[in-house]
């Protein structure tokens, strides 16, 4: 950090006031949820309803730093075991350990957008773009891609990959520094090795391997970095990889998972086709309006003066091949694989794809470059940076925030779903209080609204989202909804071919959460009750009304409503 000062300072006072320009508008952009705090709107989806939940019981449990994997953690489907969930070595688990669960989740957001930022300028300035005349196309891209619609909660796997680059690139060329190492060493603490490690150790090693054939030499520090990447990653996933390679008594439901079916050869290239287009929403690069276009005419250009840019077409190049994997992998002809070889069912190679948003800007600031070089090129390229900047804020989480924020903080009606509303701790915290009991001693399940709801606010629950879990359990739990299941095709398959989500499935629901001014009421509900006892079930929390509740053994207790929350609870007692 004080060396790039240090560089800062010599460069002209255009380029520092065009920086400048960038860090400002950037700060702004960060501002918004430090100011509505978790009257912010925060992504639902592999969000809220899974990854923040997974924390904060964690956080609740004393177990984050557990060394055995197959201790349970008893609020979660009935004692989950410790190696399912995420790791206690990760930094957004120590975030919330010691922060409030919104103070960590703003903590770790604002940190994950600027390590995106720094990561991308440092590569861009270092590695791809160096001129001082590009000074501002460094700067431009880099906030683009520090602005991206980030999960956060998966960390840096995605936005650290152009810090983490910078670095290879660093070793690539024999001009390695300690930082670079501390870097890689660091990387897999705050990421993930399933969404991204996998890919980035193998990339590694593919990299290591052309490194050898065209240099006739070993490049020892190369060799180095993935095994720091490779060590470490064991170290901070050794729970979740004992239970899946070295405990035979532990069978994830993911083994159940359905290899066969999938993409018609049509529909394959349709997929490849979209995802290079418009990319895939867990690796967001929003690229379609302007990214792309940009690519192409620098493209365009260069082969009308015969000067064809390589490293863009190579990054092109990569982009492409990944969409075709990522189309393909899904396409019918390799089910005969799939089902022989369990762990191509059971893993999602198809996530190579995550590596499309760092590709994508890298490929942006080069045909910015190129571009600036004809007649008013300068002009059209940051016009250019101007309109990716627009889309991007306009498709963040920050388009409907300060409006419908605003109403909230107001006491106004507002159909904005906050951090707060989602969870509801005051509700919740009403019918806890209702029941009266130690929330340890009994079992809830939840229909019509995310389990994680409920395990924010401490219930301990039957049901469940998680990556991975007993299959087993998967299998008992499917006891209490299979003639639900068998009423609908579309939650049987969701279910039995899939099932991440442990939930109580109603045929009548057409989603996963009903908010109360639905005021939608299930009519024919068919649960095996006795199942659901069995399992410790005592309570269901249910966000619809169910009118044949005693033909299901159950008695109706009350109804909870809060005015601040988008839910209206239902409380039934199994008999």
């Amino acid at each position: 950090m004080i060396k790039l000062i240090s560089k800062l300072k010599r460069l002209n006072m255009q380029s520092n006031k065009g920086l400048i320009v960038c860090i400002l508008f950037f700060v702004l952009f960060l501002l918004i949820p430090i100011v509505f705090q978790d009257n912010s709107y925060v992504t639902i989806h592999d969000n809220l309803d899974s990854e923040i939940a997974w924390r904060v019981v964690l956080a609740e449990s004393g177990k984050a730093f557990t060394i055995d994997p197959r201790e349970p953690v008893e609020q979660i489907m009935n004692g989950i075991p410790r190696g399912c969930l995420p790791s206690g070595l990760n930094v957004i688990v120590w975030l919330f350990l010691l922060l409030k669960p919104f103070t960590a989740y703003l903590f770790n957001y604002i940190l994950v957008h600027c390590v995106a930022f720094i990561g991308m300028y440092l590569l861009l300035r270092k590695h791809m773009i160096p001129e001082e005349k590009d000074m501002f196309i460094s700067n431009g891209a880099s906030l683009c891609f520090a602005l991206l619609p980030f999960y956060t909660m998966y960390g840096l796997s995605i936005a650290g990959q152009p810090l983490l680059i910078y670095s290879i690139i660093n070793i690539l060329k024999r001009k390695e520094k300690l930082s670079d190492f501390l870097i890689i060493g660091l990387f897999p603490f705050y990421s993930s090795l399933a969404y991204i490690g996998v890919f980035v150790i193998l990339a590694l090693i593919l990299l290591f391997a052309i490194d050898l054939l065209h240099n006739k030499r070993i490049n020892g520090s190369l060799a180095l970095s993935a095994c720091l990447l490779l060590f470490f990653y064991i170290i901070v996933e050794s729970n979740l990889l004992y239970l899946i390679f070295l405990d035979p008594n532990f069978v994830p439901h993911r083994a159940a998972w359905n290899g066969s079916g999938g993409l018609s050869m049509l529909d394959a290239f349709r997929s490849s086709f979209d995802n290079f287009i418009h990319g895939q929403y867990h690796a967001a690069s929003l690229h379609d309006s302007y990214v792309l276009p940009s690519v192409i005419f620098a493209l365009a250009l260069g082969l009308f003066r015969k000067k064809a840019n390589k490293a863009l077409l190579y990054l092109l190049s990569a982009i492409f091949l990944i969409a075709v994997w990522y189309g393909f992998y899904s396409w019918a002809g390799l089910s005969f694989f799939k089902e022989r070889v369990p762990l191509l069912c059971s893993f999602q190679w198809d996530r190579v794809h995550w590596f499309h948003p760092v590709l994508w800007y890298a490929a942006f600031a080069f045909a910015l470059a190129q571009i600036s070089n004809i007649k008013h090129g300068k002009y059209i390229s940051i016009i250019l940076i101007m309109l990716q900047l627009n889309l991007l804020v306009t498709n963040s989480d920050t388009q409907a925030q300060i409006e419908r924020s605003t109403k909230l903080m107001r006491g106004q009606g507002s159909s904005l779903i906050s951090f707060k509303r989602f969870y509801s701790p005051s509700l919740f915290n009403n019918i806890g209080s209702f029941i009266g009991k130690a929330k340890k001693d009994y079992r809830i399940i939840s229909l019509g609204i995310h389990p994680a709801v409920a395990q924010y606010n401490g219930f301990y629950t039957l049901d469940g989202y998680q990556n991975i879990y007993p299959l087993q359990y998967k299998i008992e739990f499917r006891k209490i909804i299979a003639k639900e299941l068998e009423k609908s095709k579309k939650w049987k398959e969701y279910y039995d071919d899939w099932g991440s989500k442990c939930y109580m499935f109603s045929s009548e629901l057409d989603g996963l959460y009903i908010r109360k001014e639905r005021k939608f009421k299930i009519k024919d509900l068919e649960l095996n009750t006795a199942a659901l006892r069995s399992m410790g079930g005592r309570y269901i929390l249910s966000a619809v009304e169910i009118l044949n509740s005693r033909q299901n053994g159950l008695s109706f207790i009350k109804r909870f409503e809060d005015e601040r929350s988008p839910w209206e609870i239902y409380l039934y007692k199994v008999n």
